[in-house]
């Protein structure tokens, strides 16, 4: 056994702890491998400096003072909702000068006294913070955590609802600023366009901004994320429903915002019209991804624009755009031929021709939400399973369609690799024939 861990890469050993055991397992591994000095130290070699906790419920005090005892640092933590939150933060601040990742995401007892007692150490590694739904942290305590993070590269503060400009005020003043990539606002109501310019202004290289559910921000903000965000690749204005189509305009100014490729102009209103998709799809040729989900004004003419020059398309939503119907959906399919994910819920005029033109173009599907087009048939999912998309697809949602029991069944025989199919409320499919399928 010495002689194996000693021929071992430290790589694959690394690979190989971290995939299969939990950090408990680790103390107990420990102790069982037999104290031959070559073998504990190539073991240990492998655990110094690159674990990775994952699960924090399972992660006692035993267990990190056998984690300190052994000198092991870790580069990430995981917070579980159910952990103790004082035991985290005297944990991580032992590691600050090897952390380059925390998340918080959703533990509702994280808050600015916590960040405070952070804040007394330095955490020069640290790149990523994910403060997802902590409603308790203010800009307080935030801003006072920046100061201690010159190295900042992604912030997330999604669901935040005491955050306000401050907190990215101060960000923009940090020595963290011309690190920062990306930035996630996502439901921070009271963020103004004051906050977000101040942002955009001093970090050069974002490449991610989410505004959505932002409802202060307006034109004025967009207009200058247009001007200054040159590496921009990912823009989310969910919801945004001050935007207007002036700002929307702004996005489409040729030679800004060359990088753009993914953008969600979801629930943005009656701005999102055929005439700024046509001219988003002209100055934005390289989007893989788009959603204009209950974007109520987008119609066949939106789709034929993005047909004519968006070739790169991976991801498109058209949730709930009820104008959209077969004449759009197969000019998208002719040139958009790697498409992955399509959503049409509720687009009500779509038949079973769009699914034909889908089997037929579009190979790499994978995702298809049909749920709530009346129209589509077993004729459609003949076409689906007989078309050059048919290994490709995993998950198809077909809830409300009037599809039988039959059909269904053919559908099965031919695309062999779903995962993942919703027959909610299809009335014609019957549990006889459900039964069939696992038979």
């Amino acid at each position: 056994m010495q002689s194996f861990f000693s021929r071992v890469p430290e790589e694959l050993l690394r690979h190989v702890l971290f995939s299969y055991f939990t950090i408990q397992d680790f103390s107990v591994l420990d102790r069982a491998i037999p104290p031959a000095k070559e073998l504990r130290s190539n073991f240990l070699s492998a655990l110094k400096g690159s674990c990775v906790l994952n699960d924090f419920e399972y992660f006692d005090e035993s267990v990190a003072t056998w984690s300190l005892n052994r000198q092991i640092n870790f580069s990430s933590l995981l917070l579980n909702p159910s952990a103790e939150v004082n035991f985290f933060f005297d944990f991580a601040s032992c590691q600050s000068g090897t952390l380059e990742r925390i998340d918080f995401q959703r533990h509702l007892s994280v808050s600015d006294i916590a960040l405070v007692l952070m804040t007394l150490h330095l955490f020069p590694c640290l790149k990523y913070i994910n403060f997802d739904g902590c409603v308790s942290v203010t800009d307080s305590g935030l801003s006072t955590l920046l100061e201690q993070c010159p190295s900042l590269k992604k912030l997330t503060l999604c669901d935040c609802t005491n955050i306000t400009d401050l907190s990215l005020e101060k960000l923009s003043q940090s020595s963290s600023c011309n690190f920062i990539a990306s930035l996630n606002i996502n439901g921070c109501w009271y963020v103004t366009d004051a906050g977000v310019i101040n942002v955009i202004e001093t970090c050069p290289h974002l490449t991610f901004l989410d505004v959505s559910f932002c409802s202060n921000i307006t034109d004025k903000a967009l207009l200058k994320i247009a001007e200054c965000c040159t590496e921009l690749a990912h823009l989310a204005l969910q919801e945004c429903t001050k935007i207007t189509i002036d700002g929307l305009a702004g996005l489409t100014i040729t030679g800004k915002l060359l990088q753009l490729s993914d953008l969600n102009l979801s629930y943005c209103g009656g701005c999102v019209t055929d005439i700024i998709i046509a001219r988003l799809s002209d100055s934005h040729s390289n989007l893989h991804a788009l959603n204009l989900s209950n974007c109520s004004e987008v119609t066949d003419s939106s789709l034929f624009g993005i047909s004519l020059h968006c070739h790169q398309l991976h991801v498109l939503s058209l949730f709930n755009c009820s104008e959209i119907s077969d004449i759009g959906v197969i000019a998208l399919t002719e040139n958009c031929l790697y498409l992955e994910w399509l959503d049409l819920f509720n687009c009500s005029q779509i038949t079973d021709a769009s699914l034909k033109a889908l089997s037929d173009h579009c190979k790499n599907l994978t995702h298809l939400n049909v749920s709530s087009c009346k129209l589509v048939t077993d004729k459609g999912l003949l076409h689906l399973s007989t078309g050059s998309g048919r290994d490709s697809l995993t998950y198809l949602n077909l809830s409300y369609c009037n599809v039988t029991s039959s059909g269904v069944h053919r559908l099965t025989e031919g695309c062999k690799n779903i995962k993942t199919l919703n027959l909610f409320k299809c009335k014609y499919v019957q549990d006889a024939g459900l039964q069939a399928l696992f038979a």
